[in-house]
């Protein structure tokens, strides 16, 4: 949403518990508010400024030992037909607007105002009968430790980007969600940055349609992650890409007391 406020206009994105994020429209406005008393919605905030330059060149081909630990990529995961049909059914469905871009969410909704799981009417309290050749699929890939999903992902997130859209960086809330995200970019490119827990180095990596990123271990429980806002994506060989529309969707399991909390069983 957005809202006027001492320093302008403001954006406020995603948010995290015991903490949040704003995008301000220009840097001085925003070293202007952490240097004052920022209110948003009549309640103070205290503010940190974080100008940390970041490195857009994105890394065309996953470098082995750049990309954060725990942290797979598979280029090409499906093809192009299928891209298409599930694109095709998902156009079909019901796209919110509630967030700055627009979602579908199956299984259970994921409240970004509460930071809530809230249950979804049926058929959308289940993954949706199309994703079955792409969940058989999934449940066929594997990392160091063995396949992702012993058990079938039981809730996903649909998210659109258009142009310049992105998402801030974030951790998928470790009290809801299992130990492995898998997300299935279709249609467009988009670059992904990862943040180190400590310090160091964000990684930036070019994330191209069709393509499967699955996250675990540390690169899932302590690296942020972020989908970089920008039009035009740089690669380190200068090559350029333009950012067309992208849907990605992003499976994960629930965790059995975040699962039986749902359902009121605890």
């Amino acid at each position: 949403v957005s809202t006027q406020s001492t320093w302008g206009w403001v954006r406020k994105q995603d948010q995290f518990s015991g903490h949040g994020f704003i995008d301000f429209d220009t840097p001085e406005s925003a070293r202007a508010a952490a240097q004052g008393h920022y209110t948003l919605n009549g309640r103070h905030v205290r503010l940190s400024l974080d100008e940390k330059p970041v490195s857009h060149l994105a890394l065309e081909v996953p470098e082995a030992g750049r990309l954060p630990p725990g942290l797979y990529y598979f280029p090409n995961f499906i093809t192009t037909d299928e891209e298409q049909g599930l694109l095709s059914c998902l156009d079909r469905e019901q796209w919110s607007n509630d967030l700055g871009r627009r979602t579908q969410q199956r299984g259970a909704k994921f409240s970004y105002t509460s930071q809530a799981l809230e249950p979804l009417p049926p058929p959308l309290d289940c993954l949706p009968d199309y994703f079955g050749p792409l969940l058989a699929k999934l449940a066929t890939c594997w990392g160091e430790h063995g396949v992702f999903f012993p058990e079938a992902p039981d809730q996903c997130i649909i998210n659109e980007y258009v142009k310049s859209q992105g998402i801030n960086p974030h951790i998928d809330k470790k009290e809801h969600f299992g130990g492995v995200i898998a997300s299935l970019s279709l249609n467009g490119y988009c670059c992904m940055a990862f943040d180190p827990p400590r310090g160091g180095d964000t990684v930036p990596l070019l994330v191209e349609p069709r393509s499967l990123l699955v996250m675990t271990g540390s690169s899932r429980y302590e690296w942020r992650h972020s989908v970089v806002k920008e039009a035009v994506i740089t690669g380190r060989n200068g090559k350029t890409w333009t950012r067309t529309r992208r849907v990605s969707i992003t499976f994960r399991k629930l965790l059995p007391a975040a699962r039986a909390k749902l359902h009121g069983l605890t």
